[in-house]
């Protein structure tokens, strides 16, 4: 199965918090989203991870291959869908996780306004507690159901990385998919 690397996003042209943040002194990449930010679902991941190899030549990681080849599995075609993240930028080495995360949520929440999408699906504890402000939220007692956030109808799943570290929770990925498909379908197609 061949896949490519969705279509990277600009970032907005005004000033974001993220110039000034510990994650600057990392990389002075930010990925603000990539896929089609017009599409009615949207999925949340905790950091962009690496779209380029240690040459600088684009490639597909693993995150992303899981994720890319779950989507289609599912039903979704890549302008079905939009990836963005907490952390605008890869981190590197450690940092104030928590400050980090408060930060970067207003640029997600100010995105999430301009654009409005219908569907959010957060991949993993980190992307899902984020989203809700909620320290307790866990993705495998959150799974499979419907919340509401800011006006936003969200569910979540596993991240991507959880799959390929313990093969056993692919069945329960391809499952969360399917469910957040369904919900798709339900808005796109009015049934």
């Amino acid at each position: 199965m061949d896949i490519s690397l969705w279509p990277e996003d600009s970032r907005p042209e005004h000033n974001i918090p993220c110039d000034h943040c510990q994650l600057a002194q990392h990389c002075s990449r930010v990925i603000w989203g990539e896929g089609n930010p017009s599409a009615a679902a949207w999925i949340l991941l905790d950091n962009p991870g690496s779209r380029r190899n240690s040459e600088g030549s684009p490639y597909v990681c693993e995150t992303r291959w899981t994720l890319y080849q779950t989507t289609l599995k599912a039903g979704f075609q890549p302008g079905d869908l939009y990836l963005t993240y907490v952390l605008r930028r890869r981190p590197l080495r450690s940092y104030n996780k928590d400050i980090e995360r408060r930060l970067c949520v207003s640029n997600l929440e100010e995105q999430l306004l301009h654009h409005a999408p219908s569907l959010l699906l957060c991949l993993g504890n980190v992307a899902l507690r984020t989203f809700t402000g909620d320290p307790q939220m866990r993705v495998k007692d959150a799974r499979q159901h419907w919340w509401m956030h800011l006006g936003l109808q969200f569910s979540t799943t596993y991240h991507p990385l959880a799959i390929r570290r313990n093969l056993a929770l692919q069945s329960l990925f391809d499952q969360d998919w399917i469910f957040f498909h369904k919900g798709y379908r339900a808005i796109h197609d009015g049934t």
